[in-house]
């Protein structure tokens, strides 16, 4: 479940604000016992054993411990997402146009795996970019340049 907010607010002609935001409950509500394979046994503090438990003693352990899936969220599936954009328009007497945009997008946590565990939680991360775009007074021509993640922040836009 979820819902997604797009707005578009323009003050003048050449001045556009654009919010987009994003939440989705990507929470788990039930599962079957599942066996982790990076934890076989369910020794990890955050796992949440169901069933039979494995056995251990002091050779080590035997047979697999099922988990329970409950409360974790979906790999890749951040619950709050916010981006924020605003673009300015300089009209030249000769007919060009150059815009400038600055753009921000801020990302909540995540894991990457279905197994919601410390070593493989996606921090919270933010990114800012900014561009400029000149086109010519014909239309066929755009010059682009930009600058992606300006403040060199660490983001984790793929694992």
């Amino acid at each position: 479940t979820g819902f997604e907010l797009e707005t578009i607010w323009r003050p003048t002609d050449n001045l556009r604000f654009i919010l987009n935001y994003g939440y989705t409950n990507p929470e788990i509500k039930e599962s079957p016992a599942l066996v982790h394979a990076l934890d076989p046994f369910a020794l990890d503090p955050a796992a949440q054993p169901q069933g039979p438990p494995a056995a251990c003693t002091g050779t080590g352990c035997h047979g697999l411990q099922g988990q329970s899936l409950a409360g974790n969220i979906l790999p890749f599936s951040p619950k709050h997402k916010a981006a924020f954009n605003t673009t300015y328009t300089w009209d030249f007497a000769d007919g060009s146009t150059l815009d400038g945009s600055v753009s921000y997008l801020w990302q909540d946590i995540a894991f990457s795996s279905i197994f919601n565990r410390s070593y493989t939680k996606i921090p919270s991360w933010d990114q800012t970019d900014a561009r400029l775009s000149w086109t010519n007074s014909d239309g066929n021509i755009t010059l682009i340049g930009f600058v992606r993640n300006l403040f060199d922040e660490i983001v984790y836009d793929a694992a």
